[in-house]
């Protein structure tokens, strides 16, 4: 392996690591959205209770 072909995986690791955090970011959002949806379809249902 050159200095030239540690480089580049280098950079790969790093930008797997930003995918995988953007990921996980995008991920939680939608989750932390999903959740509201639920408490609200939740607190709904105790209304009409």
């Amino acid at each position: 392996m050159g200095i030239l072909a540690e480089g580049v995986t280098r950079v790969k690791k790093k930008e797997i690591l930003i995918c995988k955090t953007f990921l996980a970011h995008h991920h939680n959002a939608r989750n932390t959205r999903m959740n509201n949806v639920i408490k609200k379809m939740k607190s709904l249902q105790m209304d009409d209770k």
